[in-house]
């Protein structure tokens, strides 16, 4: 069995393309297709990141490939928001993956033909298996991370000669000394910002004040193409298998070229002082 990576967080609240460049381990990280994660990567390795209720996913996000990077990991796929609630006396998850374009339209393609849908269950029947999310338009005052690109300094040890056989080495017994360079790197600043606004989100989102990711930063950031959130699939699970205390989370695969180093827990994004409700006429929970 495979050790499961965890990142310890206290919030309370087919072949795939040639990317333009490879990402350099320790430096850089980038979202991949599922194929691409087997195809460019020695080694993987599950991720998981629990998260509580009000959670930005934004931030989630940006903590797990900051924390891929810190660890060595130079892709990461399979990126799915598992998120737990209960229902009609019974619990629930749904769980909604993160993919490529190509890849949703090549699901797509092979869907089977729908089927006849049962007939919905009375409000006081414990029978979830008909259950489907609906999507709901309300405003919403919450977090909203603004990220951007900075150039940070980092630096890094070079040989001072590509070669051992450099003229000017060559009286140093083939030692070739070895420099500290100073590199100028992009990297993502992020800062919370409240804001007032009108959203449309699945019903189990908005019962957890769950605000999803912002794609058009996260995609050009780490992705270098278009990344989509697939239609939630939602099920019920036994309630054992929780535990005591159910937790909402993100789990993903670690694609790594090389050794994988010992990773250590991360400061969790911060949560707001209070999470306003909203107000959602009409949700069937």
């Amino acid at each position: 069995m495979k050790r499961s990576i965890a990142i310890a967080v206290a919030i309370s609240a087919c072949h795939a393309p040639a990317p333009a460049t490879e990402p350099r381990p320790g430096l850089d990280v980038r979202l991949a297709r599922h194929a691409e994660l087997a195809l460019r990567t020695n080694t993987r390795e599950p991720i998981e990141l629990p998260f509580g209720q009000g959670q930005n996913g934004t931030e989630l996000v940006v903590a797990l490939m900051q924390q891929a990077r810190a660890v060595g990991a130079t892709y990461v796929g399979d990126l799915a928001f598992h998120m737990v609630f209960k229902r009609r006396g019974a619990m629930i998850e749904c769980e909604t993956r993160v993919l490529f374009d190509d890849e949703l339209a090549a699901e797509r393609a092979h869907v089977a033909p729908a089927v006849t849908a049962a007939p919905e269950p009375d409000d006081y029947s414990t029978d979830v298996a008909s259950f489907q999310p609906h999507e709901v338009s309300f405003v919403a005052t919450e977090r909203e991370l603004r990220c951007k690109q900075v150039a940070v300094t980092v630096a890094t040890v070079e040989r001072r000669y590509a070669s051992r056989f450099d003229a000017e080495v060559a009286h140093q017994s083939d030692v070739i000394p070895l420099d500290d360079v100073m590199h100028s790197e992009a990297r993502e600043a992020c800062d919370p910002e409240q804001v007032t606004r009108n959203v449309t989100r699945f019903d189990f989102e908005a019962k957890l004040a769950y605000v999803p990711p912002d794609w058009t930063y996260l995609a050009p950031t780490y992705a270098h193409d278009h990344v989509v959130e697939a239609p939630p699939l939602c099920y019920a699970i036994d309630p054992a298998a929780l535990g005591d205390h159910p937790v909402h989370r993100l789990t993903a695969t670690l694609g790594f070229r090389g050794p994988i180093q010992q990773l250590e827990p991360l400061d969790a994004p911060s949560k707001p002082p209070e999470v306003k409700k909203v107000h959602m006429p009409g949700h069937p929970f």
